[in-house]
């Protein structure tokens, strides 16, 4: 890689790191990963995940016991969403998304197309 390229790659990385949306991003990172109802909840959602897994290798996917706990998943996942804090990290992570998204596209697409990687 050129110096310039080197440069240039450094300067995106600060404006990125300088952005609002991007801020904001690892603040509600952080709000999520400190939530003790998200902890709690987490926690509940993968004993349940695992009760599943076990009931599968016991019982089989139609079985009564797989089909009930698949709801119960189903249903802490829901409440788990539901939060407040849950609801604002997706968001939030949806809009940094597209701006990587973006970026890639932007960035590398001209380089795939160079090498035949994409077709028009």
């Amino acid at each position: 890689m050129n110096e310039q390229t080197i440069k240039n790659i450094y300067l995106l990385k600060s404006v990125i790191e300088k952005d609002d949306r991007f801020k904001q991003f690892r603040q509600l990172e952080g709000d999520l990963a400190g939530n003790l109802d998200v902890l709690r909840l987490n926690s509940e959602l993968d004993q349940l995940i695992i009760k599943y897994e076990d009931a599968l290798d016991f019982f089989g996917e139609e079985s009564q016991e797989a089909k009930e706990l698949t709801h119960q998943i189903y249903l802490k996942k829901l409440e788990l969403d539901s939060l407040e804090v849950s609801k604002k990290y997706t968001e939030k992570f949806i809009e940094v998304r597209d701006i990587y998204s973006k970026l890639n596209k932007k960035i590398f697409s001209p380089f795939k197309e160079a090498k035949g990687f994409c077709k028009k």
